[in-house]
């Protein structure tokens, strides 16, 4: 939101500056912009828990119809990257819009008549769709799964290391 060459934008010095000016210019309304979507946020993490779960428990049940066996063999490392990638592809397509929601609700953005000045989420919503249709929603997704991803399979391969040795 920082940008030098847009004259319309008083960049902040710091984070002490960003919080005065905030609240002396919006009020502490101001500074909790954006919070409404923000919570649905949390959801993503439960979302992608919930999915990468289902995606071991189909690993399982499918070995233990196949080989009949008792205990079916635990995933490869590569299918737990498979499932962690797929879990946090799944999560992002659900959760994403509510991050465009956020930040431009969070955008300082000028004057009213500012077609990109909001007055809350469904404002948002409304003005997003209406002049920029559905998939303005999932702008910048492309980039920001790749930037996540690794990440994301590193955790959860460590996770399965750890878990699987806490319990030997």
């Amino acid at each position: 939101l920082q940008n030098p060459e847009n004259p319309l934008k008083n960049n902040y010095r710091g984070l002490t500056d960003a919080f005065l000016r905030i609240s002396r210019e919006e009020g502490i309304r101001g500074l909790y912009r954006g919070l409404t979507p923000g919570l649905f946020g949390v959801s993503h993490g439960a979302i992608q828990f919930m999915i990468y779960e289902g995606f071991k428990n189909l690993h399982r049940d499918f070995h233990y119809a196949k080989n009949n066996s008792m205990k079916p063999p635990a995933p490869s490392d590569v299918e737990y990257l498979f499932m962690s990638s797929a879990s946090k592809i799944i999560a992002m397509l659900a959760t994403y819009p509510y991050q465009v929601v956020r930040s431009r609700l969070q955008a300082r953005c000028g004057s009213e008549q500012n077609l990109f000045s909001y007055k809350g989420v469904f404002d948002v919503i409304y003005k997003t769709t209406k002049h920029e249709g559905l998939w303005a929603f999932y702008r910048g997704i492309i980039p920001s799964t790749f930037r996540v991803l690794p990440g994301t399979c590193i955790t959860f391969l460590v996770y399965e290391k750890v878990n699987k040795y806490l319990k030997n």
